[in-house]
């Protein structure tokens, strides 16, 4: 068998290294063996080469070591172009040799998809058609301009040597992408990511002329001439010129800045961030202390600042290490998790908090193991076990001394305290409301224990909501008795209707009155809610469209304020919610917006399904309120707008292109709307995005959407899912 391998080894080297010289084969050490490639196509590695004249296609990531593949022949589709250099010999006929490391793929003509395809010469592939990208004719929306007069067909403009519609409405793209400017017009830069950056169509300034910032409306200055202090002028020294602080003749343009005697662009490595907050720097950077410096890649050094994950690149976040702090890929062992989500770290591992309190992917111990309670909460059991105080095992939980479940203990056990967690122990007599009840301190050296529902207070049941006993859950109304209010987790005596009380305030009216502002003070008032309806295949208000994007940070947004980011805003008018008038709103990442006092924040937590109400929370509006994450500048943000006539505007924001945390796939779009006039509140769903299985993260079933007042006394929960181009409006009653 040994003899009849080599011999049909030896008969395909000699394919290569007896045709003339032309592919001389090198000797293998032993543990390298080449692969033999015949009529079907063998498997081969990074360890074990194909042999000469096949190459290795592999169909795992050439990371992994050893990454496996399959030896297929040199220029035959899928395989390794036989030389990327030699377009015609490249591959077989019919194929074209695409991509980084040279692979033959078909070809692809005139107005047929180009996705997996090259196309045929002079075609382009147009990567922004819609829905899918198209080969291109010459001349046609995507296709190449051509040399000779008329470089585009009618009504397009030739942009970076590509053909595309004319401006709409002077918005125009520097990337090549969707409209162009007329000609003799620029289109200036506007605000989106450095590679596909969204512009304003103007004529550029001559010479003497006024310029300045192209977000503020400003002309940039025509060629040759760069602008300083706000005038076009033809004596600024360009990027990577020399100039000299003092000298007014030596002076660079207003977009770069003078350091150690030369030029530097603004946003660049190294160099000071630009003043606009939507791209404080080029794409792979990050602005940091107004520097803008490097994003850290997998495996590299990272620096944490103030406690925040920044710095390395989308998806990854800075991670302690035995060695100090590396960027790790989020989801992956020794990477970031959503304690929310177990299936953050995929089936491999589970997520735990490591000694710094982030989040963790780790290896899981499994049912039976021997665990350490020190350990714990760095080598965690696996999902729906801890580690058992009585066994030192890792056991299902609810059962007895391990952790509490969201569904209770097994029977004939309860759940108590234990240190920094809750443990099943097993569960004294209980008894009835007006009996007699132990109160002692120690819950585990209990005699008895009340009914649920009802607490031990001077050694007698009695039911929670009455006064001088516990507060109801929260979610339950009223928390206390008509004429009660809980303060402190107590109900005590509130103040009558109509009385004068502090906005805001713990405790203060009796059920079911709240404390309703009244300019400085407040008063205790009846609120009623709020009346829900839906309605399927509304308009989409989309704040993006021509409105402000929302900076979530001064310098830059960081990869941590780009998933948990808030920021307030001065909203257009009064907005009356909860019968209190809002003139301010604090708006974050994570689909949720809210009314904190001023100068303070949110910090509303990562939402998900049945995060509301939120007891010491303000009044809140929750359209999608999960843990969800900016992607790409480009294509996701966060943006404001007002629309309408004074006396029935409407303040709009929009959550664009947004994804679950964890789940880089999946592409959310909403809006919320708040108006004037009528004081109603829409919700309005554009497109939500999510690959097959992941449903549960678009849909809104695994998110909150609803409202609550202020300490979640009041609120209104939408249950079910939701849809592209539903509208969800929050009515309040009168």
């Amino acid at each position: 068998m040994a003899l009849a391998v080599w011999a049909v080894v030896l008969m395909v080297l000699c394919l290569g290294a007896c045709d003339g010289g032309r592919s001389p084969v090198a000797l293998l050490p032993i543990d390298r063996e080449p692969a033999v490639a015949g009529a079907a196509a063998l498997s081969c590695t990074t360890l074990k080469p194909c042999a000469s004249g096949f190459g290795c296609v592999f169909s795992s990531p050439p990371t992994v070591t050893p990454a496996k593949g399959h030896c297929l022949v040199l220029g035959s589709a899928g395989a390794v172009c036989r030389d990327p250099s030699d377009p015609l010999g490249a591959c077989d006929p019919l194929l074209a040799c695409e991509g980084k490391g040279g692979t033959c793929i078909p070809v692809a003509q005139v107005n047929q998809p180009c996705t997996g395809f090259a196309c045929a010469a002079p075609l382009l592939c147009d990567r922004v058609s819609d829905p899918e990208p198209l080969c291109a004719a010459p001349g046609a929306v995507g296709g190449k301009c051509r040399a000779e007069p008329g470089a585009c067909d009618t009504s397009l403009g030739c942009v970076g040597g590509v053909c595309r519609p004319l401006a709409n409405k002077g918005t125009c793209f520097r990337n090549q992408s969707y409209f162009a400017c007329p000609e003799g017009q620029l289109c200036s830069h506007f605000y989106g990511d450095p590679g596909d950056m969204m512009g304003t169509c103007l004529l550029p300034s001559v010479v003497g002329g006024a310029c300045g910032d192209p977000a503020l409306g400003r002309p940039t200055c025509v060629d040759g001439a760069l602008c300083v202090d706000g005038v076009c002028r033809t004596d600024a020294v360009p990027p990577g010129g020399v100039c000299l602080v003092q000298a007014p003749n030596l002076r660079c343009g207003d977009a770069s800045t003078c350091i150690r005697d030369l030029c530097i662009s603004l946003g660049t490595e190294t160099a000071p961030c630009r003043p606009l907050p939507s791209i404080p720097c080029d794409a792979g950077l990050s602005c940091r202390d107004k520097v803008c410096k490097r994003s850290f890649a997998d495996g590299e050094a990272c620096e944490p600042v103030s406690g925040a994950l920044v710095l390395c690149k989308p998806g990854s976040s800075c991670m302690k290490a035995n060695e100090g702090f590396f960027c790790k890929r989020d989801g992956e062992f020794g990477g970031r998790c959503n304690l929310r989500e177990p299936a953050s770290c995929g089936s491999s591992f589970v997520c735990a908090r490591a000694s710094d309190n982030v989040p963790v992917c780790r290896s899981p111990l499994p049912f039976g193991a021997v665990c350490s309670l020190a350990r714990e909460p760095f080598e965690p059991c696996e999902t729906g076990a801890s580690c058992s105080k009585q066994t030192r095992t890792c056991a299902r939980n609810g059962g007895l001394t391990t952790m509490c479940p969201n569904a209770g203990c097994d029977e004939a056990l309860w759940c108590v305290p234990d240190g920094d967690v809750n443990r099943c122990y097993p569960a004294p007599p209980s008894v009835a409301v007006g009996e007699v009840c132990d109160s002692s301190a120690d819950v585990l050296r209990r005699t008895n224990r009340c009914v649920a529902g009802a607490q031990c207070m001077a050694g007698v049941c009695v039911p929670a909501g009455v006064i001088n006993a516990a507060c109801r859950s929260l979610g339950l109304a009223p928390r206390c008795d008509l004429g009660l209010a809980c303060a402190g987790g107590v109900c005590l005596p509130g103040a009558p209707l109509g009385a004068v009380c502090l906005p805001g305030g713990d405790g203060e009216c009796g059920a079911p009155a709240l404390c309703v502002s009244t300019g400085q003070a407040g008063e205790c008032r009846i609120v009623a809610g709020y009346d829900v309806t839906q309605s399927e295949r509304g308009t989409f208000l989309d704040a993006c469209d021509g409105g402000e994007v929302v900076s979530f940070t001064d310098s830059g947004q960081t990869e941590f304020q780009r998933d948990d980011g808030e920021r307030n805003v001065t909203l257009p008018f009064a907005f009356i919610y909860w019968a209190e008038a809002h003139n301010e709103i604090s708006i974050g990442v994570n689909g949720v917006v809210g009314f904190p006092p001023p100068g303070s924040f949110l910090n509303p937590g990562l939402g998900g399904a049945g995060a509301l109400p939120l007891e010491g929370q303000p009044a809140l509006i929750a359209p999608f309120f999960d843990d969800l994450v900016l992607g790409s500048v480009a294509t996701s943000r966060v943006c404001t707008k007002t629309i309408g006539a004074i006396g029935a505007r409407s303040f709009i924001v929009t959550w664009r292109g947004l994804q679950r945390f964890g789940h880089s796939q999946t592409s959310l779009t909403f809006t919320l709307a708040l108006h004037e006039q009528s004081s109603k509140i829409d919700f309005i769903y554009g497109d939500l995005f999510g690959p097959a299985g992941g449903e549960a993260f678009v849909s809104g079933v695994g998110a909150t959407i609803g409202v609550q007042a202020a300490g979640g006394l009041r609120h209104v929960v939408q249950q079910g899912a939701v849809s592209v181009r539903r509208v969800i409006t929050f009515l309040p009653r009168n």
